[in-house]
C-alpha cells in the first residue's frame, strides 16, 4: 500500500527483486527479500532512488556510499520497514514460498505479510496496458490468464489456510477496499501492522485520494500512472471503461473460480468487504 511511503516511522524498499528476479534463483530471491526486511541494502535493491537520473533500468544503482548510509537510517531512525513486492517476482509467485520469512524468529522482529488482491479484470487490464500481457484475442491469452488466476487462488488459500501459530501475520485486503475507503482501510492495515496511524498520514490519505483536494489533485500528477495522487473511487471500476466487452467476458470466463472465490471470501466473516 503506497500510504506506507509517506508515514515518517516507516523505511520504505520499494519492489528490491526488480532487477534481480529474472536471473536469480529463489533461494536468492528470499535471501534478498530477508535483507531488505532486516535493513541490509544493496545497490540493486534501492534502485527506485535512481531511476529517475540513470538511461536505463538496469543501470539504476546508486552508490555504495549512499546505500550504506540508507542502511544505517534503516536501522537506526525508523520504527519498521516495508518491503512492497509484485508477486510474480517472488519464487515460483507462490506466497508459500515466503513462509521462511514470514516465520523468521529475531529478536525485535515482527513480520506481517499484508497480501492485496485486485479484481483480475482490472489488474489483467492494467497488464495489457503495460504489455506484460497480450489482448485477449491471442493464441497465448488464455494460457497466460488462466496461470495468472490460479496463482491468485493458491496464494488466498495459502493465507487462509495458515497455521494458528502464524496467522496473526497475515492478513488479505482487497484492492477494491483500500479504493472504496482508504481511511477505513489504512486504519486496519495500521492496526494489523502494529502501528499508529497519526494525523499527518491520515490528512495525506484524504488529500491524495480525494480529487476534490485541488491542490494535491494537479493534472499532471492525476494522469501519471505512478502517482500517488488519484480520485480512488473512480479508478475501482475504470477497467469497466477501458477493456473491451469482448476481453472481459474472456476474463471472467477464464476466472470464474477465482471470481467465485473473492465473491464467497466478501460475504464471510474472515474478510470485511467494504462498500459504498
Amino acid at each position: 500500500m503506497d500510504v506506507c511511503c509517506f508515514v515518517s516511522q516507516v523505511f520504505e524498499v520499494y519492489e528490491p527483486l526488480r532487477l534481480i528476479y529474472r536471473n536469480s534463483d529463489n533461494e536468492t530471491k528470499l535471501q534478498v527479500l530477508q535483507a531488505s526486511l532486516s535493513c541490509v541494502l544493496t545497490p540493486k535493491t534501492v534502485w527506485k532512488l535512481y531511476e529517475r537520473i540513470c538511461r536505463t533500468l538496469s543501470t539504476c544503482e546508486p552508490p555504495l556510499e549512499q546505500v550504506e548510509e540508507l542502511s544505517h537510517k534503516c536501522k537506526h531512525c525508523f520504527s519498521g520497514t516495508v518491503v512492497k513486492v509484485l508477486p510474480h517476482r517472488i519464487p515460483g509467485g507462490k506466497l508459500s514460498s515466503l513462509l521462511p520469512v514470514l516465520t523468521y524468529r529475531a529478536v525485535g522482529v515482527d513480520i506481517r505479510l499484508l497480501h492485496v488482491v485486485r479484481d483480475p479484470r482490472a489488474s489483467i487490464n492494467s497488464r495489457i496496458k503495460l504489455g506484460w500481457f497480450p489482448e485477449f484475442n491471442h493464441t497465448k491469452f488464455t494460457k497466460m490468464v488462466e496461470n495468472y488466476c490460479n496463482v491468485i487462488i493458491d496464494n488466498i488459500e495459502f493465507g487462509q489456510n495458515l497455521d494458528d501459530s502464524v496467522k496473526h501475520r497475515y492478513k488479505l485486503v482487497f484492492y477494491r477496499d483500500i479504493a472504496a475507503q482508504p481511511l477505513n482501510t489504512a486504519k486496519e492495515i495500521f492496526t494489523f501492522a502494529g502501528m499508529d496511524l497519526d494525523e499527518n498520514t491520515f490528512e495525506w490519505i484524504k488529500a491524495t485520494t480525494n480529487l476534490s483536494n485541488k491542490a494535491e489533485a494537479n493534472k499532471a500528477n492525476f494522469k501519471s500512472p505512478y502517482s500517488l495522487v488519484r480520485n480512488s473511487k473512480a479508478n475501482i471500476e475504470k477497467w469497466r471503461i477501458e477493456s473491451p466487452p469482448e476481453r472481459t467476458n474472456a476474463i471472467e470466463n477464464i476466472c470464474k473460480p477465482l471470481l467465485e472465490l473473492i465473491d464467497e471470501l466478501s460475504m464471510s466473516e474472515n474478510v470485511h468487504w467494504i462498500t459504498e
